[in-house]
């Protein structure tokens, strides 16, 4: 049997004709799922000052003044944020209870202002009427919205020192309080 010329290249033709078909080349398949999205929303509150925080929070300031020694009525303050009145917003919340602590210088459950070796008694209340007070580490329960909607409400701390016969020594009296705001 002669071969021509053409004849290599007619066996490699035929062979590629005539073995099983090779992938040109791998497509995938459309591949189709579902991923899981939730989410938890639970009630709560925040300070509307600074809704960044939840810790270490600055609740103002409760400012007596310069007062004379000797004053014959009581002396009253309320507390001030930075933007004034310290404002709590709240949803889902229908109360909030609010612990005040003693102080740094307290003489039993008496807060007291400190100024070196002399101290001035002063008592804290939840209401400007000075009849709500905030005693010991005690919670106090305030109302925020009964059916849990979106409320904001101040959250005052309102402070009173009482005169005693002779005053009190001169100088500048302070101390810290700690605040506790729970749901």
């Amino acid at each position: 049997m002669a071969m021509n010329r053409h004849g290599s290249l007619g066996l490699a033709l035929l062979a590629l004709c005539c073995t099983p078909e090779a992938p040109a080349s791998a497509q995938p398949a459309p591949t189709q799922g579902v991923v899981q999205v939730r989410a938890q929303v639970v009630s709560g509150c925040r300070v509307s000052t600074r809704p960044d925080l939840i810790a270490n929070l600055d609740f103002g300031t409760l400012d007596f003044g310069r007062q004379p020694a000797l004053f014959g009525t009581a002396l009253t303050a309320r507390s001030q944020g930075e933007g004034g009145v310290l404002r709590l917003r709240c949803t889902g919340v229908p109360g909030v209870q609010v612990t005040v602590g003693l102080g740094l210088h307290p003489d039993g459950n008496q807060r007291r202002l400190n100024a070196g070796p002399h101290h001035v008694p002063y008592a804290l209340y939840a209401d400007a009427a000075f009849s709500q007070a905030y005693e010991g580490y005690a919670p106090r329960a305030l109302p925020v919205s009964p059916g849990g909607e979106e409320a904001e409400f101040e959250l005052a701390i309102y402070g009173r020192i009482d005169p005693v016969p002779g005053g009190y020594p001169a100088g500048l009296y302070s101390d810290r309080v700690g605040i506790t705001v729970s749901w």
